[in-house]
């Protein structure tokens, strides 16, 4: 997992690094393309994915449910882009002493086929930007990650009623500085949903200050919207927060079982080879001793059979002199 996680890492480091216009390189147009450096590290990272993916996949029961799976179309959606554009997409022409295409003999057809090349190059931007889908693989090994995601699925009610009250103060707030702003000179609140954008931005306070008001009606209305804002926000909050926290230890307890219960299946594998080279070593010694002891053994039972001779041949020798008198 460490080494799926550090890939995932790589690679994204490397997407961001191909924006820089210091790593890029130029083709014989003049245009910028991906350093080759950072496309091959690019492609041995999609590589592994694709191969982590698809054994994934044919070790799974039931192959419909697991590419059903959150994490797994996250998984596919991450790696798609790539063979997309790599299929798809015209490659660069880095070689200037390549021949090229002779250019097009009528206007209309060039047109044509700049808007072609036009359409072309927009969805493989499109599909650039889909790259950052990778980011979510990172959701599959991070517990704080998944707690979030997991948070959001069962607040969807009080986050709806966020969104709610979010949506009607920049409706009530937009729609009131646009008809007390508008009639003032260089102003920004030039229709409703200019007012909205404004309201959003007080209601959460970020406040851009691209543009304010400045009536003091105006500027009356826009300090209720900010005080508004923060009782707005401030509502919801701890209750998301608090299922967050709940979500969280619950897992956190769960990741700790078990990892316990992987340490006592190790220190259990762990005892029964020490247990299993004990014996091994206890068979040795009892062979050995065993080895040593036999021709003691065997010596005495020599020597009680000869003890056995010799009183016999004396009691038979006594029997002949006791007939002999």
């Amino acid at each position: 997992s460490i080494f799926s996680v550090s890939l995932v890492l790589i690679s994204t480091v490397g997407m961001c690094f191909n924006t820089f216009p210091w790593m890029q390189i130029q083709d014989i147009n003049g245009d910028p393309v991906d350093n080759p450096t950072l496309a091959l590290v690019e492609a041995f990272c999609i590589s592994y994915f694709t191969i982590e993916y698809l054994f994934r996949l044919a070790g799974s029961p039931v192959k419909w449910d697991f590419m059903k799976g959150t994490m797994n179309v996250v998984d596919c959606l991450a790696i798609a882009p790539y063979y997309l554009d790599l299929f798809f997409a015209p490659p660069p022409e880095l070689d200037p002493r390549a021949p090229r295409t002779a250019p097009p003999t009528s206007s209309e057809h060039g047109e044509e086929e700049e808007d072609l090349f036009a359409d072309v190059g927009r969805i493989m931007q499109v599909l650039r930007i889909a790259r950052l889908m990778r980011i979510f693989k990172l959701a599959r090994r991070s517990v704080g990650l998944q707690s979030m995601a997991h948070t959001v699925r069962t607040s969807w009610k009080n986050l709806g009623l966020l969104f709610s009250l979010v949506v009607m103060g920049m409706l009530f707030f937009g729609s009131l500085e646009y008809f007390i702003e508008n009639e003032e000179a260089d102003t920004g609140f030039y229709s409703i949903p200019q007012g909205m954008w404004w309201a959003v931005q007080t209601l959460t306070s970020l406040g851009y200050g691209d543009f304010t008001p400045v009536t003091v009606l105006g500027k009356l209305v826009g300090s209720m919207c900010a005080v508004s804002g923060v009782l707005v926000m401030a509502l919801p909050i701890p209750i998301v927060v608090d299922n967050f926290g709940n979500y969280y230890a619950e897992q956190k307890k769960i990741e700790a079982k078990e990892l316990k219960k992987e340490a006592q299946d190790k220190q259990a594998e762990v005892d029964k080879a020490a247990e299993k080279v004990a014996h091994q070593g206890l068979v040795k010694t009892l062979s050995s001793k065993s080895a040593i002891q036999t021709p003691s053994i065997i010596s005495l039972e020599d020597y009680s059979k000869t003890e056995q001779t010799t009183v016999t041949s004396v009691a038979n020798y006594s029997r002949s002199q006791q007939n002999g008198n």
